[in-house]
């Protein structure tokens, strides 16, 4: 129940973020953006940076 509950609060987190960063490209028109593209995009902004500073953490530690 509780993997249930943390999986739907990321899910919400990341469409959020997704929303907002279309947001800041169309503006008012965001409100009838598709939920699964936004829920991709926000995954693409939470991962890219946290793939880049575990790449560099590994890299120090070698």
């Amino acid at each position: 129940m509780r993997d249930l509950v943390l999986e739907l609060l990321v899910g919400a987190a990341l469409i959020l973020v997704g929303l907002g960063v279309v947001y800041m490209f169309k503006g008012d028109r965001a409100a009838g953006f598709d939920l699964d593209l936004a829920y991709a995009i926000g995954a693409l902004v939470i991962s890219v940076p946290a793939i880049i500073v575990m790449e560099r953490r590994r890299r120090r530690k070698l």
